[in-house]
Formats: structure tokens, C-alpha cells, sequence
């Protein structure tokens, strides 16, 4: 079990600065250390995350001292070995616990090997404990936004919650205009990846994203793109519009999918950051998509105005609808970054509508179900422009056409969890300026 010193290096990092980027600093350092198994670091790291606030509650149930009184290595150790041990399965028990106490310092070994052996060897209270716990909170290790939010989503808040707390997939598209899945299955199957394809969509489901990054993405024309997002550039696409402007556009796979959805028109993928733009440039090189143009530029201040007829506005979010695999998120959405996200969305959208031309569509998503985020945005633009300059847009055919599921707001529609296509909950709302 080599997983213990890049684990609890990655999560000290993480607990010590809740704002790093953990995808980021988990690939460079596993880039860094290629013996390491990266599945089995990233699962543990991503496991503890999940489970953390449920973790947290599991220690004051087995030890009488306060976890404010553990220094972070203990403290991170034992959260490491209760994961293992209640949550993973991946090894027994009793090596769980050897591995963990011979790594600690001394001055940690008798305490975490007091707990964890408590732990062990009471798995049925540990199930009682769980299923007795009324705080949904602290059950699914959720911040208070999220709880809110939720709530106003969805009417089945367990359900909701079970889905964001399980194990991610991911979906991987063909970067051809018309791809033949089962020919192109052949490469996965080749490279032993095991997947399904989603035939509604057009996309393989993976659960294995790390081989297919190493031992697919390199070579051949695959690219990820969860269903959610997927559905982003379905509704855009169904405008038939000749001229598409993607203005958030890295790293580029809504765009790439716009231009297979629609290979007569000419899409412009704009991104203010120049270095975020550059990563679109090898999903055109392995592609067929050739009618996207790549301008880096500020829609503040764009280098061209009212001559489209689709703009796309995939705003940066806090990505609450990701939690699957980001569940670092869970406890770092709060009050404070929904308002700047909130601030700096109603900005981007302010600015199009200012310069779009009439009868353009926009088409504003985020992967997120914040109501912040989302319905309050377009209430609060359209409100400001006036009610006479738009109109609502219905998105309901073009999603169940896909065969997803949502839920209609007053702007817009959240797509909900559902386990058949394992889309992440993205906000669409398409509204057309009159």
C-alpha cells in the first residue's frame, strides 16, 4: 500500500489552502511520481473529500479528543484510515491499520492505532451511526448553499444527494462528424478501457478517465465532454444559426461539439485568456470540425458585434452540478464565492445582450444549480434591458429529444440527476433579442 505519502501530502495541501485547485496539484504531483498508482491515490484523495463532514462524525462517535486538539498529519491520517476502512474495502482491516500506524510519527501511533482498531472491529455500529444521522449535511458532507439550493431543485433531496455523493463517469466523444461507435469502440477495446456507448447522445461512458488521458487521448480523436455539457451544445445547435459565437469557449469541447451538431456554419471560439484558448488547439488538430475559428478576446470589449446569430455563454461557476468529480466543492461553495460568481456572470451577460444584434439567440448555461447563479442572472438581465427586448426561448424539445431530464424554471431549465445518462446539473436558458 504505497498510497499513504502522496495521499496525505496532496490533503495537507488541500486542508491547509481550501482554495488550491486539488485536480491541478494531484496531477502534478502524481506526474512527478509515475510509480505511484494513480487510481488508488486519486480515489483515496477524492474519497476523503466526499466523505469528510461524515468522517468528522465518525471521530467524535469513536474518540474522546477533539479533532481542533490533533495536529493536521494525525488528523489526516486517521481521516485517510476511517475512509479505507469504512467507505473503501479496498484492503483488509488489519493492514489498514498496520500501514497507517507504522507511517505516523510516534507521537501519533498510539492514538490513531486506539481509533481506527475501535472502528475495525465494529462495523455494525458503524452502519447504525450512519443511517442514524438526521443532518443531511453532515451525512453527504454538504456546505449550507448547497442544502439550500438543493432544495429548491428538487422535491427528492435524498435522492439528489445520493447521486451528487457517488462515484463519477465520464464520457468521451468521437472528434468526427459522423463517427461509426461500434468502429471506434474497437480502439478502446484494444486498449483494454471498458465502456459503454450512450447511443441517445453519441458518446462512450468510461469510468477509467486516467487510462484514457495516458493511453488514448494523445494519439487519437476522443474528447471528453460530460452528457451535461453535451446537452449545452445540443439546444445551441438546434438554432440553426449560420454564424455561432462560443465567447467562454475553452477548453473547447462545446465548441468542437457545436461544430459537428453543425457543420455548415462558421463558429468563432473566443476566450479572454489566450494561454486557456491554446488547449483548444489539439482538439483541432486531431479533428474534423475545420469551420472554428479561435480569436482571443474580452466580450467586454469585443472585436466584433452584432453579427451573429447564436452566442454561447458557458459562464465560469462555481460548478456545484460536478460534485461527482470535483467533491472538494462540496464544502468550499459558500456565500461569499456565489456572490462573485453571481456578479461576474450578470456582467458577461449584461455585456452580450448589449451588442448582440436583433433576433440573435443566446443560449447562457453554467454547470451549476445555484439559483444565484442561474435563474436569479436572467431576472436580474432581462429586468434591466426590459422585459419587450426578450423572449424565452423553450429548450424543453431539443432535452427530451436527448432523453434528459429537467426541470422548467421561469427562464430556463436545470437538468436533474439521472442515472442513465450520469449528466452533471447544468442551467440552460435561451432567450432571443427582439
Amino acid at each position: 500500500m504505497n498510497i499513504l505519502k502522496p495521499s496525505t501530502h496532496i490533503l495537507g495541501k488541500f486542508f491547509g489552502n481550501r482554495d488550491i485547485n486539488l485536480k491541478l496539484t494531484m496531477s502534478r504531483y502524481l506526474n512527478n511520481h509515475p510509480d505511484i498508482s494513480r487510481n488508488e491515490v486519486t480515489r483515496v484523495i477524492y474519497g476523503v473529500t466526499r466523505k469528510e463532514k461524515l468522517i468528522e462524525y465518525i471521530v467524535k462517535n469513536f474518540s474522546n479528543r477533539k479533532l481542533s486538539d490533533t495536529d493536521e498529519q494525525t488528523k489526516i491520517l486517521l481521516y485517510v484510515g476511517i475512509y479505507l476502512i469504512c467507505f473503501s474495502r479496498s484492503y483488509p482491516d488489519y493492514a489498514v491499520v498496520n500501514e497507517i500506524v507504522n507511517f505516523a510519527p510516534k507521537r501519533s501511533r498510539g492514538f490513531l492505532n486506539a481509533v481506527l482498531r475501535k472502528i475495525s472491529s465494529d462495523q455494525e455500529g458503524i452502519n447504525i451511526i450512519i443511517t442514524s444521522i438526521k443532518d443531511p449535511m453532515i451525512k453527504y458532507s454538504v456546505s449550507k448553499e448547497i442544502m439550500t439550493n438543493l432544495k429548491y431543485l428538487t422535491s427528492d433531496l435524498t435522492e439528489t444527494l445520493e447521486y451528487l455523493d457517488s462515484e463519477p463517469v465520464f464520457h468521451v466523444r468521437v472528434n468526427k462528424k459522423n463517427p461509426d461507435l461500434k468502429k471506434e469502440r474497437e480502439i478502446l477495446d484494444k486498449k483494454n478501457i471498458p465502456c459503454k456507448i450512450v447511443k441517445s447522445i453519441g458518446s462512450f461512458e468510461i469510468e477509467n478517465a486516467g487510462r484514457m488521458v495516458r493511453d488514448i487521448l494523445p494519439g487519437y480523436g476522443f474528447y471528453f465532454q460530460n452528457s451535461g455539457s453535451f446537452a449545452v451544445s445540443a439546444v445551441a445547435s438546434s438554432f440553426k444559426g449560420k454564424r455561432i459565437l462560443d465567447c467562454c469557449a475553452a477548453p473547447g469541447t462545446k465548441s468542437i461539439t457545436l461544430a459537428h451538431l453543425c457543420p455548415n456554419a462558421d463558429i468563432i471560439a473566443s476566450d479572454i485568456n489566450p494561454n486557456r484558448l491554446k488547449l483548444f488547439i489539439p482538439f483541432l488538430k486531431n479533428s474534423e470540425a475545420d469551420n472554428i475559428e479561435l480569436i482571443a478576446g474580452d466580450i467586454n470589449a469585443p472585436p466584433f458585434q452584432n453579427i451573429f446569430d447564436t452566442i454561447l455563454i458557458d459562464a465560469p461557476c462555481t460548478s456545484a452540478g460536478t460534485l461527482r468529480k470535483n467533491p472538494d466543492l462540496k464544502n468550499k461553495i459558500n456565500r461569499e464565492n456565489i456572490k462573485s460568481n453571481s456578479l461576474r456572470q450578470i456582467e458577461i451577460l449584461r455585456s452580450v445582450m448589449s451588442w448582440a444584434g436583433r433576433g440573435t439567440t443566446i443560449v447562457y448555461s453554467v454547470c451549476s444549480f445555484i439559483k444565484d447563479e442561474t435563474e436569479k442572472v436572467l431576472d436580474d438581465v432581462i429586468h434591466n434591458f426590459g422585459e419587450d427586448e426578450f423572449e424565452i426561448i423553450e429548450t424543453d424539445k431539443v432535452l427530451t429529444r436527448y432523453g434528459f431530464k429537467f426541470k422548467k424554471g421561469a427562464f430556463g431549465a436545470f437538468l436533474l440527476p439521472d442515472h442513465t445518462l450520469n449528466n452533471d446539473l447544468f442551467y440552460i436558458s435561451a432567450i432571443r433579442k427582439k
